[in-house]
Order: C-alpha cells, then sequence, then structure tokens
C-alpha cells in the first residue's frame, strides 16, 4: 500500500522529464477551431457595384447595327449608376437601337442598288472586254434624236453610275490619316517620276493627298480578295492620270485594312 502511494510523485516526474514527441504520443492534443468565415456584405451594397460592372460596357439589349457595310447608326449608349434609372435608359438604347436598325436596313438597300450594283455591273462589262459606263453614256448621247431603247437604257445606266460614284457617307465618317509609311508608298509608287513612269497610275504633282482622303472618308468602304478594303472616289476635278486608259481622271481608289489603317491610294479603280 505504502508503495502505490510513493509511486504517484515518480509517475508524475517522469511524466514531466519525458520528452515532447513522447507526451503527444501519449496525450493527444486537440486541433485547432476553423476561423469564422469573414462578415458577407449585404445584398444591397452588392447590387450597386454588380450592376455598374454589368453596365460598365453597354447599355442596351442589341446594337441596332447589320453588319453590312453601309450601317450608318447604331444604340445610345446611356447609363446611370441608379438602378431604376438605368433601366429606363437601357429602354431608350433600345429604342433608339430599333430606329437605328430599320435606318441601316433602307440605307443599305439604297447604298447597294445605287453604287454597289451599278459598279458591279460595271466591272464585269470591263472585265468581259466591253464598254464602262461612261463609254456607254457618251455613245448614247451622241445618238440621233428620238434614241433606241437599248441606247436609253445604256444612258440611264451610265447616268446612275456617274451619280453613284457621288454618294457621300456623312453620318460617323471614318478617320483615314496619312501615315509616314503609306506617305511614303505614295511617294515612291504614284507621284515620283511624273510622267517617266507611265502607264503607272500616278497623281499630279499638286495634288493634295489629305483633302482627297477626307472625300474618301465620307464613303462606305468595300472589302477586297485579299483583306483589305476599298473606297472608290470621284473628285469635281481631275486628279491624276488613270494607267487603263492613259487619260486624265477625276476617279481615284483608297485601300486600307479592316481597321481603317490607309496602305495606299491612286487615280483610278483597282
Amino acid at each position: 500500500m505504502a508503495s502505490g502511494l510513493h509511486s504517484l510523485p515518480d509517475m508524475k516526474i517522469a511524466r514531466q522529464n519525458a520528452s515532447p514527441s513522447e507526451t503527444s504520443r501519449a496525450e493527444p492534443q486537440a486541433s485547432p477551431q476553423p476561423l469564422p468565415p469573414p462578415p458577407s456584405e449585404p445584398p444591397e451594397r452588392r447590387a450597386p457595384e454588380r450592376l455598374r460592372a454589368l453596365e460598365r460596357r453597354r447599355n442596351y439589349d442589341f446594337s441596332g447595327r447589320t453588319g453590312e457595310a453601309w450601317d450608318i447608326l447604331q444604340a445610345t449608349n446611356f447609363q446611370s449608376e441608379n438602378a431604376v434609372a438605368n433601366a429606363l435608359l437601357r429602354q431608350v438604347n433600345n429604342s433608339a437601337g430599333g430606329a437605328a436598325a430599320v435606318l441601316n436596313v433602307v440605307n443599305n438597300a439604297a447604298g447597294y442598288a445605287l453604287v454597289d450594283a451599278p459598279r458591279a455591273l460595271e466591272k464585269g462589262l470591263v472585265a468581259a472586254g466591253g464598254p464602262s459606263f461612261e463609254e456607254l453614256a457618251v455613245a448614247a448621247r451622241s445618238a440621233t434624236p428620238g434614241m433606241p431603247l437599248d441606247d436609253l437604257a445604256c444612258y440611264g445606266l451610265a447616268r446612275i453610275a456617274q451619280l453613284s460614284r457621288r454618294v457621300r457617307l456623312r453620318i460617323n465618317p471614318s478617320d483615314l490619316r496619312l501615315g509616314p509609311e503609306a506617305l511614303d508608298h505614295i511617294q515612291k509608287r504614284h507621284l515620283d517620276g511624273w510622267p517617266a513612269r507611265l502607264p503607272k497610275s500616278l497623281f499630279f504633282p499638286n495634288v493634295d493627298l489629305e483633302k482627297l482622303l477626307k472625300q474618301a472618308a465620307k464613303i462606305p468602304r468595300s472589302a477586297q480578295r485579299g483583306g483589305n478594303y476599298e473606297r472608290i472616289v470621284e473628285s469635281a476635278r481631275y486628279v491624276g492620270i488613270d494607267r487603263r486608259s492613259l487619260e486624265p481622271t477625276a476617279v481615284y481608289s483608297v485601300i486600307t485594312t479592316p481597321k481603317d489603317r490607309l496602305v495606299t491610294m491612286f487615280p483610278g479603280e483597282p
């Protein structure tokens, strides 16, 4: 009995002198309690932030664009940080987008009928070895009074082609700039060496390229096979010599990249 009582202090001393690893094996420690989650913001505080994030780029359901070359308008993008006002402005933007879609459809139809179709028909005639619309117009004007039906039709097509070159897209014009690389290209290919480099398409030495670019920026562009875009413009006066006819021409072409960076420009058509 006495020996059992005397062994209790010895057991406590041995436990105190034991190594930490032995202690951990003897008595497993409790795992730490997980940290409480951070308090979440109330929904009424997060809603305006989500609204601003969603409406930062646009505040309309459709743009009104048709994706065609003669698009001139798109939806407005009025915004407000107030949810109620922003919802009302979205309706305004959608109404503007609907009106833009209707105007774009009408403008694209008119652009195709008055510009694209006559231009494509004229290119087809020239490619097949036939006369251009201007040559047909000259022939029709020189015909005897009481023009036959075919001469009258040719004269009408020629007049449409002439008028189509003067169509200007005055809403939302592109920003065409004469960069140093394009200027160097135009200078070497279509300005220098006048007139020894004929039959190359050459601008007249006194032509104002910046003015011609501003005029070209007001009309729509059409895609080329190589990925670039072309604008065929008719100026009010002669700008240079066309390499095909070797005669003065008021028509000139402007070639740009899809992002409207100027590649080159020259008298005549491509």
